[in-house]
């Protein structure tokens, strides 16, 4: 489920919200579970 909320980022990227979070969407690709948390 956490790659549907990764991909969630990556396909909006023109989200106010995702925008700010660009930075953390790099990590959040290669850790899974930080993504998970971090949306939740």
């Amino acid at each position: 489920m956490s790659n549907a909320q990764t991909a969630r980022v990556r396909v909006k990227p023109s989200d106010p919200r995702t925008r700010s979070n660009s930075i953390l969407e790099i990590p959040a690709q290669s850790t899974p579970a930080y993504s998970s948390t971090y949306f939740t």
